[in-house]
């Protein structure tokens, strides 16, 4: 079985912050991590919050390597050097909520899909209410339109990375 990674989000010298998203809201884990990480760390203050699939450290020193090893031995986590980019930390909720709509639909409608359809109607709206001001139905129909293409690229990239064998072909 593997272990989950966890994900250096932020560094000093005395603080150190990981996210093991694998293992958002199970308290018993995170239970069992603060518990082993505070025998095996001397020195180190642990705190968990399941929730949000954080752990926290802080010492006068925090000794990564000391952290690492610990963790590995008690089978807890592999400790990941790359730190979570912005970019990843701030699309992530937003990808969570999109697959959370999909379950919700039978994938009928992801986020994207429900912000197209929302701005469409609001812009449809607007129009039957005689508000032709440019900006606000021009510029709903405008992010509806480049919210759609841009799903639909975005789908047809992925499909395209994972090229499949033709009917017929038998490899």
């Amino acid at each position: 079985m593997t272990r989950p990674i966890a994900r250096i989000v932020h560094q000093t010298a005395d603080r150190l912050r990981l996210r093991i998203t694998t293992r958002r809201g199970d308290p018993t884990y995170f239970d069992r991590l603060e518990t082993v990480l505070t025998e095996k760390l001397e020195g180190h203050a642990v705190r968990c919050a399941p929730e949000t699939a954080g752990l926290l450290i802080t010492a006068p020193a925090v000794d990564m390597e000391k952290l690492a090893e610990a963790a590995a031995e008690a089978g807890l986590f592999e400790l990941s050097g790359a730190p979570i980019s912005l970019a990843e930390a701030m699309s992530s909720p937003v990808r969570r909520a999109s697959n959370a709509m999909g379950t919700l639909t039978g994938n009928a409608v992801d986020l994207p899909g429900a912000i197209f359809l929302g701005l469409l109607g609001y812009g449809v709206v607007a129009l039957a209410r005689g508000n032709l001001r440019m900006p606000p139905w021009y510029t709903a129909f405008w992010y509806a339109f480049g919210i759609f293409t841009k799903s639909i690229a975005d789908k047809t990239f992925a499909d395209a990375s994972f090229p499949q064998t033709p009917p017929g072909t038998g490899t």
